[in-house]
């Protein structure tokens, strides 16, 4: 049995499989959701009972950007291999974007909200890593923009 658990940007677990309520709420009322504390979504993907200790479960962290853009940045992590970060314009790599709470990323990985929906939807459904999406491993982006 395929289980995910989402921890939403106020520390509230999210209720529920509706994928079109989910949409609803990350992506039609983006500034609602995001903005409402930290701006940082993390989900674990797991098949039947997750062994919380020995990592066994895919996850998927979700940041919001802080401007108006609404652009989200993913970074996915499984058995802890290394991560991989959602790639949208490598030409931004070394060019830095603030997350609503303040902390810097590259603004290359930061996607428009509704091709990462496209990324979240596929992880929600599979635990996978979106093929609909672009991705870089972490290991080969350049921090300088920091």
């Amino acid at each position: 049995m395929k289980h995910f658990m989402m921890e939403c940007p106020n520390g509230e677990d999210w209720e529920g499989s509706d994928l079109n309520a989910l949409y609803q709420a990350m992506i039609t009322d983006y500034m609602n959701f995001w903005c409402d504390n930290n701006g940082e979504t993390i989900i674990r993907y797991y098949q039947g009972k997750a062994d919380w200790s020995k990592r066994d479960f895919s996850e998927m962290v979700a940041r919001a950007d802080f401007t108006d853009d609404e652009m989200i940045f993913l970074e996915y992590s499984s058995n802890n291999r290394n991560a991989l970060y959602s790639l949208c314009d490598e030409t931004k790599l070394s060019v830095s974007k603030m997350s609503i709470i303040g902390d810097k990323y590259s603004a290359g990985l930061f996607l428009p909200k509704e091709m990462a929906w496209l990324a979240i939807k596929d992880f929600l459904e599979t635990g996978k890593p979106s093929d609909k999406i672009r991705w870089i491993a972490s290991k080969d982006v350049n921090y300088t923009f920091l």
